[in-house]
């Protein structure tokens, strides 16, 4: 008997697409505040204090572009502390975005969470409901990842009625999105296909070709997952085209591995090894070696199953080679028992 396909992470691109999305324009230089406007030099003190701010916030960013994390959440933090001393809520609802995207990236999503929380303060004190609807979608994205759904069923849902009200179908697709991966972690596939597939309608209403092919790719796996891999590997193919068109890797690899999934699923052979060679193939295209890995694991616990152990070893003693060059200390551990486990069973 195959084994059950089980869930794979499905997390990692709309944080970024939400930071981009709601950021609207960062604070130009030599903008004088209105506050300050009949007192020349407060006037003058906060055009300086603008000006630090501003140089603070490019600086974070030249650093995150360079991959520096640490180094960007320095200057952005110095952002934040000058923008809110001298009361600049634009320039601190960006600064706040920033600082909750870094903070994801480097793990920490205790103050991931607060950065957007307070982001989320920022966007409703000046009323601005775009802000609001993406610092939402950020906070309920955070609660997934703490496993808190009811919680992040809340907020994305909060986020929907204030898109559906300024019919914002932009972020009406984001927050279904949100809310059927929810639904798919609570394993209510069905409730996750439903919003997924009305995620799919927003997303196209707004030409928003990343979104889609990421709500194809995540309505593909609730469909898997729901016991439907069939009507999957046509949603995964559909998938793979939306991303091929905007050279979206990441979702071709998922809908490969998906359509993979999906025949193994139904035992259909010859459909797993060429779903996997195709695989195999493109990842050897993209130079991703830690996707061949994948494929190269597969196929040997496939020969195993088949009871070819003679091409299982070999597989095996790739995989080995493969995640040894990639550093997958665990899996290396892992492999190496299960060749073992092997080769002793045939003596």
């Amino acid at each position: 008997m195959l084994p059950q396909t089980s869930l794979r992470p499905t997390f990692p691109f709309w944080l970024t697409l939400c930071l981009l999305l709601s950021l609207g324009s960062v604070g130009v230089l030599g903008t004088v505040p209105a506050f300050a406007q009949g007192k020349k030099q407060d006037s003058e003190q906060n055009f300086t204090q603008r000006e630090d701010a501003d140089f603070q916030l490019r600086l974070g960013q030249q650093a995150q572009q360079r991959g520096q994390t640490e180094k960007a959440i320095f200057h952005w933090l110095k952002a934040e502390n000058i923008y809110q001393r001298f009361g600049d809520e634009e320039g601190l609802g960006t600064t706040l975005d920033y600082l909750g995207e870094a903070y994801v990236a480097t793990g920490d999503n205790r103050a991931a969470e607060s950065a957007f929380r307070r982001r989320l303060a920022v966007a409703r004190d000046r009323d601005d409901l775009q802000a609001q609807m993406f610092a939402l979608n950020n906070l309920g994205t955070i609660f997934l990842q703490q496993a808190n759904y009811l919680i992040a069923e809340e907020v994305f849902t909060d986020a929907l009625a204030i898109a559906r009200s300024v019919e914002n179908t932009l972020a009406a697709g984001i927050s279904l999105n949100n809310l059927g991966l929810a639904a798919t972690l609570q394993g209510e596939y069905s409730e996750a296909v439903k919003r997924y597939s009305t995620a799919l309608l927003f997303r196209r209403e707004a030409r928003d070709p990343a979104g889609e092919a990421l709500t194809l790719t995540n309505l593909a796996d609730a469909l898997l997952y729901g016991g439907a891999p069939e009507e999957a590997i046509i949603a995964y193919k559909d998938a793979f085209l939306a991303a091929e068109d905007i050279r979206d890797f990441d979702n071709q690899f998922r809908a490969l591995e998906g359509q993979f999934l999906s025949n193994k699923a139904m035992a259909r052979t010859s459909f797993i090894f060429r779903d996997l060679n195709r695989w195999q193939t493109f990842a050897r295209e993209q130079g991703n070696i830690t996707e061949e890995f994948k494929t190269i694991e597969h196929a040997a616990y496939l020969y195993a199953e088949l009871g070819d152990r003679p091409q299982a070893e070999i597989f095996l003693e790739k995989a080995i080679d493969l995640a040894t060059e990639i550093g997958a200390l665990d899996r290396i551990a892992f492999l190496r028992q299960k060749l073992a486990e092997m080769q002793y069973g045939k003596l």
